[in-house]
């Protein structure tokens, strides 16, 4: 219920358990590239 962006595809694909992993994967690898994001500009100040 956090993530906003991510409830109607997890809602579409909520039959499927397959599906479900694949898109928990995705929001995991997402956020990693977000931190990265975030973590690269305080490492350069």
């Amino acid at each position: 219920n956090v993530k906003m962006s991510s409830n109607k595809k997890t809602a579409i694909k909520i039959n499927d358990s397959s599906a479900s992993k694949t898109n928990d994967n995705n929001a995991s690898k997402s956020n990693y590239s977000s931190n990265l994001l975030f973590s690269t500009p305080r490492t350069r100040q």
